[in-house]
């Protein structure tokens, strides 16, 4: 519609029809690695993911964090390097919580799925490390630790790794054990 509209700007006109053909080439890159995967039965599991990926929104864990690894190697084609996965743990939550309910994933295959995240980019050495964010207030101003922020913690401090970087939103009413747990891994 805005490509119609006459109140539209042509730097308006123009930024939307670059978004159309970025978002087209990277549907084009998800089919033509859905169609590659489909060549080797043992990856089924992801063959599947990136195919719903292509339909709509992640609605497993594992698809958010397909999406998650994804979007940095389309980002990073460009001029900038992406920084930050984002607050992981609250992002990812109500999809964890939903798998474990409906037994798509047990609590130790999520943090299987973890390790291997966790150290693909551990292993990329990435020059600036890649950070992640954890825990924060919410709206309400309580603090948003998650079950998935103890599990995400947990993983990274069983691996002994330094990247990719935690970055952990401190708040008054972050729990003691929890601000205690972290302060055991920076001193570690």
């Amino acid at each position: 519609e805005l490509m119609q509209d006459v109140t539209a700007t042509q730097e308006q006109k123009d930024f939307l029809q670059s978004v159309i053909i970025v978002y087209a080439a990277i549907m084009r890159l998800l089919c033509r690695i859905h169609e590659e995967s489909l060549k080797y039965p043992a990856a089924q599991m992801f063959s599947e993911c990136i195919h719903e990926l292509m339909l709509h929104e992640p609605r497993t864990i594992y698809q958010a964090m397909m999406l998650t690894d994804l979007f940095m190697m389309v980002y990073e084609v460009g001029l900038e390097n992406a920084r930050s996965f984002g607050l992981i743990d609250r992002l990812y939550e109500p999809l964890y919580l939903a798998d474990l309910e409906n037994g798509r994933f047990t609590e130790e295959e999520v943090r299987e799925l973890f390790r291997y995240f966790l150290n693909k980019y551990s292993a990329a050495n990435r020059w600036a490390g890649q950070p992640f964010g954890l825990g924060g207030a919410d709206k309400d101003g309580n603090y948003g630790s998650t079950l998935l922020t103890r599990l995400i913690l947990e993983v990274y401090q069983e691996l002994q790794i330094a990247n990719p970087k935690i970055h952990v939103r401190y708040h008054k009413s972050m729990p003691e054990d929890l601000l205690r747990q972290i302060l055991g891994m920076i001193r570690s």
